[in-house]
């Protein structure tokens, strides 16, 4: 269902960002997901904001514009 958001980002951000897809679910209690879908924001200091639940393609161009500014 986020594909295209996903697909977007991908193509917006090609040079500046790393999307990696954790399909392994023995690894998300490490990351602190318990439910799909769930996004994971790294910024450059290795700080992660978790955020449980779907986001749409405005919400996440903003959510990744926000940790390109910092």
């Amino acid at each position: 269902m986020e594909q295209p958001a996903v697909a977007a980002v991908e193509k917006a951000y090609a040079e500046e960002i790393t999307l990696v897809r954790l399909a392994d679910v023995d690894v998300w209690p490490e990351f602190g997901v318990m439910t799909q879908p769930a996004w994971a924001f790294v910024d450059e200091s290795g700080e992660m904001e978790l955020h449980q639940g779907a986001l749409d393609e405005d919400e996440l161009f903003e959510r990744i514009d926000a940790l390109l500014a910092q």
